[in-house]
């Protein structure tokens, strides 16, 4: 087997329309949907119940799909991962790459900063990424 083959997952063709599918690669290692799930204390049967009730496109998940999304035997559509991401109150992006058991010491600060404060936290933040004061991105907005 490639390397390539080993390090993919492959998007489920079955999941996509016929015209303008568009197929992805994820590394298989950085899957974390059953960990979100967990993280928010929920059973891939609420979870389904969850996404099913709350999806306007309706969307209809069963906790055995989402059994075989986590143990990696298929993979769901863009519309379906983002079902699943918006019923799990997180993004796609942390989904795919962010275990939501692994404490980041900038998250862990983050989520202590009140809410009121966050902008301003965000403002002396981004002068370290970008450090010219002129930047209108970097002037504080009270």
């Amino acid at each position: 087997m490639t390397k390539a083959k080993i390090m993919t997952q492959l998007v489920h063709r079955d999941e996509f329309p016929k015209q303008g599918a568009v197929e992805i690669m994820v590394p298989r290692e950085r899957f974390y949907f059953k960990e979100w799930r967990k993280y928010r204390r929920l059973t891939q049967e609420q979870l389904a119940e969850r996404i099913s009730s709350a999806s306007s496109d309706e969307i209809s998940i069963s906790a055995g799909y989402l059994s075989q999304i986590e143990t990696r035997k298929l993979w769901p559509s863009a519309a379906r991962l983002q079902a699943i991401a918006d019923a799990l109150d997180c993004s796609i992006k942390d989904l795919l790459g962010h275990n939501p058991f692994e404490s980041s010491p900038i998250l862990s600060v983050w989520r202590a900063i009140p809410e009121e404060r966050r902008n301003h936290a965000l403002t002396v933040l981004r002068t370290f990424a970008d450090p010219e004061p002129s930047s209108p991105k970097n002037k504080i907005q009270n």
